[in-house]
């Protein structure tokens, strides 16, 4: 009896905010993925929610060349002009959200012009994050359960 009371009180703590506190955890460990996850989708030239943020017009991108620095995704808008804005990435997780921003200086005006969906997660990437994390967050559960 004494192991089943120990066990539901177990359950009784994941369900009290313990579990989101390993989500959380598990979020903040994968910050690097979640980057990367974000930068693939700007090399693409898509937004979060899958719009495209266009095409560089044959001038920016003779413009580029000039300065030797060519496009990285072709003539898709990347946001990736210097590199400043995509090395400057960061992730803030607490147990409502998951944000993703740059401490770049053009990250307000990259928003304004490209909207705040450049940072984000689709639903492909969410996938893609998932697999990683939820293996990670069984081991955590089961650990807990066990200990």
């Amino acid at each position: 009896m004494a192991k089943k009371i120990w066990l539901v009180s177990r359950l009784e703590q994941l369900n009290n905010g313990k579990l989101v506190d390993f989500i959380v955890e598990t979020l903040k460990e994968n910050e690097k993925l979640i980057i990367e996850l974000n930068k693939r989708q700007l090399l693409l030239g898509k937004r979060a929610d899958g719009t495209s943020l266009g095409d560089y017009s044959p001038r920016s991108l003779e413009l580029k060349q000039k300065r030797g620095k060519p496009s990285i995704s072709g003539n898709k808008i990347s946001l990736h002009d210097t590199g400043e804005f995509w090395n400057k990435f960061f992730v803030e997780v607490n147990k409502d959200i998951m944000t993703i921003l740059s401490k770049d200086e053009k990250t307000s005006m990259l928003i304004f012009h490209y909207y705040e969906q450049i940072f984000g997660l689709s639903d492909e990437s969410i996938l893609k994050l998932q697999e990683k994390i939820i293996p990670t967050l069984r081991t955590k559960i089961m650990t807990f359960l066990t200990a």
